[in-house]
């Protein structure tokens, strides 16, 4: 499944805590997997499900459960 990047991320726990994403405010959270990218900051968010009209600028509330511990912007 392709994955959909991130940028501008900012994380307050390690890359591996990520476990799901919000993407939407009152959406639900998707299981997800993250990856570093090529340069600080950037990162690849690998969904459990195919995520529904995911456009550039939204934020991603990168979570572990469901505590946040980061967010990027989708690029």
């Amino acid at each position: 499944r392709a994955g959909e990047r991130c940028g501008g991320a900012a994380l307050h726990r390690g890359l591996e805590s990520v476990d799901r994403v919000r993407i939407r405010h009152h959406g639900r959270s998707l299981a997800c997997r993250a990856e570093g990218g090529d340069r600080p900051g950037e990162l690849t968010l690998s969904l459990s499900e195919d995520a529904r009209a995911v456009a550039p600028g939204q934020t991603a509330s990168l979570l572990h459960g469901e505590v946040v511990v980061g967010h990027g912007t989708i690029a």
